[in-house]
């Protein structure tokens, strides 16, 4: 589905854009995609469409990716799966989505991957043969409905077949705007080998106004405007570090623009990459300034020091996050101290209340910090306590285990600040291992129940 971008990555699009039909090529094949949707649904599929595929397959392969196809959920996991926050605004977007994902109809000639037989073939299909959802009002979607998807047989047949390519969720979810999300999979699919999904390409160069089709931009013809929309997701995707550079040669119709992937982004393991992405998203911290840090120090080091970082931001504001988590982990005085049960501020740190009512009410540092994650809204607590498990874990647990971790937050049978807690004491009692395999077991033990 990334390979052939079966979405506009345009975040909106004029209601009566229905329909777009591209030339394609894939490694030796060529052949004819297009796409048609109805009037009245909003167009073609485009924007946070993307992003809730993608959820909606995300949650049909924790399940098991049953043959028939299948998909029994909540609106509301769909939306967290999908990095949306689920409010009455995200539920309507949820339900126009649903309706576009149903009502297109794709046909792809002779590009369509048929994994298990080896072989390109051609397909016609929409991405939902249908939804049927249950909840208060029947024409609306909310907190406590519950719904049934089935997914398209030519997708599931790929699923099954192991015709999936990983993805970066961490960088996914840092990435702000959904035309960033989707030019990043659309990349991350072109630079891959189309029969064994390995990456081959640290460069990509491709003909602008071809490149805008491949997007399904709206308009493919003017290289000055294309430019402007690919604008800010390129900004974004430098920024992360995924991208080393963007390059433009030649003018109008004859404009190429190359993409130079940024070579430590292909080279690093996964717990490096979390940790990055990690930095990033709570310090502010670049990647390519992360990446200075773990070379000069090691990854140990600031992935310790980082953990410090977090939980003594916990009691004060520094006025820049990324010089702070810096000084952390340059510091060689220990100015900054951390147990499983006790944080200390940092010297130089302001606390946030005032000297003579911190005396007047002691807090020790460890109920300070306790206090502070109660405080969390559920879904921020969910969604840092997994991304402080990848930190720390890494590929002790795969993606697949942090998602159940993430599902059984969810239903009650993980806490999680108990699992920040036992983590932390792990950490200081050089333990991970066996905190690994204790937290694989639980969530391995009967299958959860998704109502």
């Amino acid at each position: 589905m990334a390979l052939l971008n079966m979405f506009s990555i345009q975040e909106r699009i004029p209601p009566d854009h229905t329909s777009w039909s591209i030339d394609i090529q894939i490694g030796e094949e060529t052949g004819v995609m297009s796409c048609l949707a109805p009037q009245g649904i909003g167009g073609v599929p485009h924007g946070l469409d993307a992003d809730i595929a993608n959820a909606i397959l995300d949650l049909f392969v924790e399940a098991g990716a049953p043959s028939h196809g299948i998909l029994h959920t909540t609106p509301y996991q769909i939306l967290v799966r999908a990095n949306l926050h689920p409010n009455g605004t995200y539920y309507e977007i949820l339900r126009d989505s649903l309706n576009r994902l149903t009502h297109s109809v794709y046909t792809i000639g002779n590009t369509w991957r048929d994994h298990g037989a080896k072989r390109w073939t051609s397909a016609k299909f929409s991405i939902i043969l249908e939804f049927n959802a249950t909840s208060a009002d029947r024409d609306t979607l909310d907190s406590r409905a519950t719904i049934s998807i089935t997914i398209a047989q030519m997708l599931v047949r790929s699923i099954r077949e192991q015709y999936t390519k990983p993805v970066n969720s961490l960088l996914l979810n840092n990435l702000k705007r959904p035309p960033t999300r989707s030019l990043y999979r659309l990349l991350d699919a072109k630079r891959r080998n189309p029969e064994t999904l390995a990456i081959e390409s640290n460069e990509l160069t491709v003909n602008l106004l071809d490149w805008a089709k491949e997007c399904k931009f709206t308009e493919t013809e003017t290289a000055a405007y294309i430019k402007r929309l690919l604008a800010s997701a390129h900004a974004e995707l430098l920024t992360q570090g995924y991208l080393r550079e963007v390059k433009y040669s030649g003018r109008g119709a004859n404009t190429d623009v190359t993409y130079l992937f940024n070579r430590a982004e292909l080279e690093e393991d996964p717990t490096t990459a979390a940790l990055l992405r990690d930095m990033y998203a709570r310090f502010a911290l670049s990647v390519p300034n992360g990446r200075k840090l773990i070379t000069q120090y090691g990854q140990a080091r600031v992935q310790e020091r980082v953990l410090v970082a977090q939980q003594l931001i916990q009691q004060f504001r520094p006025r820049s996050p990324a010089a702070f988590v810096t000084d952390v982990i340059k510091d060689e005085e220990g100015k900054y101290q951390v147990t499983a049960s006790d944080v200390a501020l940092p010297v130089a740190a302001a606390p946030i209340t005032p000297p003579a009512a911190a005396r007047a009410q002691p807090e020790d540092a460890h109920t300070a910090f306790q206090r502070s994650l109660e405080e969390l809204g559920t879904e921020e607590l969910l969604r840092t306590t997994v991304t402080l498990l990848q930190v720390t874990l890494g590929d002790r647990l795969t993606a697949q285990q942090y998602s159940m971790i993430r599902t059984a937050m969810e239903k009650g049978r993980l806490a999680p600040v108990r699992v920040r807690t036992e983590l932390s004491a792990a950490l200081t009692g050089k333990t991970l291992d066996q905190f690994a395999a204790n937290i694989k077991a639980l969530v391995n033990e009967p299958p959860l129940s998704l109502f």
